[in-house]
């Protein structure tokens, strides 16, 4: 038992301490009514670093952008009519935005308002690029579902222009601020407003799966009211990558339930497979090497699942619940989460109260393991599934690479189950033995159990093990990966 606890806590603390949990995206940050903003290099009022390698210049109201590059003529636009003390983007009542985005990548750039920050879809997109057929420039509305970046006419942008070079990407594009898609997300002046940004690599198709790292990839809250502020460095701030912390949410969950927890299921159902212990009744402070590795293997999928578990909570931010989105897959994902931690805890807390196995009611505590164990398992194998596709179709993210891996390691260990229960049979058929303690000294069953000696000889039905089988066989019931 302390081998299995020092090994669960040395993992707890190489998990938690690596760069594993310090996946970090830049997001926005939530001003008041009235932010501020950075001096913008084209002549817009204001200027925001929203990715590493995004940047977002905007204006309320007045003219758009007269000059080539999407630029204004220098400081005809950095000073609000109105506040010529003040300089920024605080028109208020403005009924037109400008706005430029500038990237180092000559794909595309994409700005939307999602209908939950950091969510990629549903979202009213605005997406600029060069179509590769033609050269022509395209700078277009779009709404985000799914996999899918679908014309929108509910709106239209104007005033548009965007060069591509290999430095990088620049458009610009006028639209209403009442203006609202077909995801139905407004661009308010009175608070802050969620937005996503990201831009892509050129390749032979014009729309395709965007860069996934921080510097092109980032979202949160923009205060478009904002008062801009020289000498400063405007951006975002640091706070918990959604994306990262989604992906190893999986990661740690597929660990713990496709590999870690179904191995200390068959090490303590094979233990036949371990070496024999040669212990004594009087050395009762040793431990069966099986039950070892089932407590290590069993302790340390917990401490994966505990973390994987605790993601969503503390990593993913308001992006589900909060939003009142939340679409029947999220609910039924989050739901049979919340069962398999009740049903996980719940079996970490009965294995240390097992009755020692001829106690009166230990066959009733092995029908509960079994059937516990097992339960969280299937809801672990359907939950990863919907998981998935839950992932799938917010990030919009390939699926077959996750639904491949899922495949190969059930196939794995349903192929090495069905292996070990043929070798199994062969050595032994579907006999029962004696059960065995933790030190692996002989205990007895409790009455209605059989208990075989290592004898030669006897008829077929009646042969009793001989010594050489007794180490391959074990209870073929219920109570099998349980008589410690």
């Amino acid at each position: 038992m302390r081998v299995a606890s020092l090994v669960a806590l040395l993992l707890l603390y190489i998990l938690t301490s690596s760069d594993a949990f310090s996946f970090k995206m830049r997001s926005l940050k939530h001003a008041s009514s009235v932010g501020t903003c950075g001096v913008s290099e084209l002549g817009y009022q204001c200027y925001l670093q929203v990715c590493d390698n995004i940047a977002m210049h905007w204006s309320l109201g007045g003219a758009p952008p007269s000059l080539p590059g999407c630029s204004y003529p220098a400081a005809s636009a950095s000073v609000d009519a109105g506040s010529p003390a003040e300089s920024g983007a605080l028109n208020i009542s403005a009924e037109v935005i400008h706005i430029a985005l500038v990237t180092d990548l000559n794909g595309y750039v994409a700005m939307s308002l999602p209908q939950v920050v950091e969510v990629m879809c549903p979202a009213d997109s605005v997406i600029a690029f060069i179509h590769q057929s033609d050269g022509m420039p395209s700078v277009g509305t779009y709404i985000l579902q799914e996999m899918n970046a679908v014309p929108d006419s509910s709106y239209r942008v104007s005033d548009t222009s965007i060069e591509s070079n290999d430095k990088g990407l620049r458009t610009c594009f006028s639209r209403p601020v009442a203006a609202v898609g077909k995801a139905g997300t407004m661009l308010s002046l009175y608070h802050a407003v969620g937005m996503n940004f990201a831009a892509a690599l050129r390749t032979s198709s014009d729309l395709h799966q965007h860069v996934m790292d921080s510097g092109h990839l980032c979202g949160g809250l923009v205060q478009l009211v904002a008062k801009s502020i020289p000498g400063g460095e405007f951006g975002m701030e640091d706070e918990a990558n959604p994306h990262s912390a989604v992906v190893s949410h999986g990661v740690l969950m597929i660990l713990a339930w496709l590999v870690l927890l179904p191995l200390g299921v068959m090490s303590a159902r094979h233990r036949w497979l371990f070496p024999a212990s040669n212990t004594s009744a009087s050395n009762s402070h040793s431990v069966a090497l099986w039950f070892t590795v089932h407590q290590a293997l069993q302790l340390s999928g917990i401490v994966l699942f505990t973390i994987g578990f605790v993601l969503p909570w503390t990593m993913f931010g308001k992006q589900h619940g909060d939003s009142g989105q939340e679409d029947s897959l999220m609910k039924s994902h989050g739901i049979i989460g919340i069962t398999m931690a009740v049903l996980t805890y719940a079996q970490l807390l009965l294995a240390f109260l097992r009755p020692k196995p001829d106690a009166r009611y230990r066959k009733w505590w092995n029908l509960q393991h079994w059937f516990t164990g097992r339960s969280a398992l299937v809801l672990a194998i359907i939950n990863i599934t919907i998981g998935v596709q839950v992932f799938h179709e917010a990030w919009l993210e390939p699926k077959a690479y996750w639904y491949l891996a899922l495949t190969m390691l059930l196939a794995l260990f349903l192929g090495g189950a069905v292996f070990l229960e043929i070798m199994r049979y062969r050595k032994a058929g579907w006999q029962q033995l004696p059960a065995q303690d933790v030190s692996g000294i002989p205990v007895s069953y409790g009455p209605g159990f059989v208990q075989m000696k290592s004898m030669p000889g006897g008829s077929r039905g009646q042969r009793v093990a001989t010594s050489e089988e007794s180490s391959f066989m074990l209870p073929y019931t219920l109570d099998d990966p349980h008589d410690t």
